[in-house]
């Protein structure tokens, strides 16, 4: 009996949030700042939030991109939606965090340095601590990776590390951004652009995600 694969879904984070408040925790960018101390600075402030406010990762985001990824999740049999969060790592959507607010488009070091130093402080908090160990944990299943040229690049070297463990990661891996990207992961990418947006029923809040949902109904049908 041939099992299918699974497809992990891996989108950026969206800006809009539920139960955020004033008091919730910002990554907050002093201009000199380095990841070790901004890495320090975001975990304190993390600790010091009530853990009894923490949200299920489905329910946090809110908009239009937000929402069609859950369209995604709740229609498409064996897949698994996880995010790109620049203040928590890498979520899937089961899990619980707090309300924050973080972006990668305000550092002063490159977004990828960020995103290692966040890995690395989750290892054994989240159900996968990096797109690497995930691809490691699950080498046969398919994944498709959306989200804007700045995530990409923030997550690239993460990618290239768990892509030696896919069975046959062009196959496998799809990677979807706009034109503004420049990288190593361009032999996997799809990219979005304007001509799209009739076709699929977007605008450029969801381009992306849409054209995730695009690609993820072909690999279903394959």
């Amino acid at each position: 009996m041939h099992i299918q694969p699974r497809t992990h879904l891996l989108t950026s984070c969206a800006k809009g949030k539920n139960h955020f408040t004033s008091t919730s925790p910002v990554l907050e960018i002093m201009p000199n700042t380095t990841p070790k101390l901004l890495i320090e600075t975001w975990l304190s402030k993390l600790r010091s939030y009530p853990p009894e406010r923490a949200v299920s990762v489905i329910d946090l985001y809110r908009g239009a991109h937000w929402s069609c990824a859950k369209e995604i999740l709740k229609t498409t049999p064996n897949l698994d939606l996880w995010v790109i969060s620049a203040g928590m790592g890498l979520l899937h959507c089961s899990e619980e965090v707090i309300p924050y607010e973080a972006t990668f488009n305000k550092l002063p070091f490159a977004p990828s340095s960020w995103w290692e130093t966040l890995t690395e402080a989750t290892q054994g908090v989240r159900r996968s601590s990096s797109i690497a160990q995930l691809m490691q944990t699950y080498p046969g299943d398919n994944y498709v990776i959306s989200g804007s040229p700045v995530y990409v690049a923030a997550v690239e070297r993460d990618i290239t590390a768990g892509m030696a463990s896919l069975i046959n990661p062009l196959a496998q891996l799809t990677v979807i951004t706009s034109g503004g990207y420049k990288g190593m992961l361009e032999p996997y990418l799809v990219r979005s652009h304007a001509g799209m947006l009739n076709s699929l029923n977007a605008n450029m809040v969801c381009l992306n995600i849409k054209l995730a949902r695009s690609i993820i109904q072909n690999i279903g049908c394959s």
